[in-house]
């Protein structure tokens, strides 16, 4: 049996975006704990430990030599069009312990089973910016020398020096994640597999594209 769990996850201010705890926009440094279990069952404590040492490097070879998986810019796999939910990068493993526990073994003649329990501890980043609604469109600056007694005249008295400057709204930009996943559903409309997945399609020997 392969069980495959979520542990604690430990949150701290992530000091390369923001420098400190108390300034700028709230962002984290996150570190998890995925804990793999293999269970076995068998009388032969020599055979059951080969197994249990095959699955471990089963998931070492398996998950960290996937390219998607860990590639630190696009988890993409444009060949399945599957990627990491929302895109989530890992930045880097920094601990793992591997244990083997027996059990089951005595006077009652239980069947003996063995569990390797593997436990990683993933690091990632995320911000999280403030949600801005109200853009900033206008902007009107009044200008007036202040009294001798440090009070803004009247305007009756002194002119002012009106300024009023507008601004556009920057255009939304798109989400690179939703932009990904249209390109792969999107259908080929005559062109090779390859090109209608964001990839541009071989060239042949005379300089044509084939499909």
């Amino acid at each position: 049996m392969l069980g495959v769990y979520i542990g604690e996850e430990v949150m701290t201010p992530d000091k390369t975006t923001i420098n400190d705890g108390n300034a700028g926009h709230i962002a984290f440094q996150h570190d998890f704990r995925i804990m793999f279990s293999v269970i076995l069952v068998n009388n032969d404590p020599i055979e059951i430990e080969k197994k249990l040492d095959a699955g471990f490097w089963a998931i070492m070879n398996g998950i960290w030599r996937d390219q998607y998986i860990t590639n630190f810019m696009d988890t993409m796999n444009y060949d399945t069009g599957d990627m990491n939910p929302d895109n989530t990068r890992m930045e880097a493993i920094t601990r793992g312990v591997r244990r083997h526990k027996f059990g089951a073994t005595g006077l009652n003649n239980e069947t003996p089973f063995a569990e390797m329990q593997y436990e990683v501890t993933v690091r990632y980043r995320a911000e999280f910016a403030p949600t801005i609604t109200d853009d900033l469109l206008r902007i009107h600056v009044e200008t007036v020398p202040m009294a001798d007694d440090g009070t803004v005249p009247p305007a009756d008295e002194v002119q002012r020096i009106i300024s009023e400057y507008m601004l556009e709204a920057a255009p939304a930009k798109e989400n690179p994640n939703e932009r990904q996943a249209r390109e792969v559903v999107a259908p080929a409309s005559g062109r090779g597999s390859q090109e209608a997945n964001g990839r541009p399609a071989p060239k042949g020997p005379n300089g044509q594209g084939r499909s």
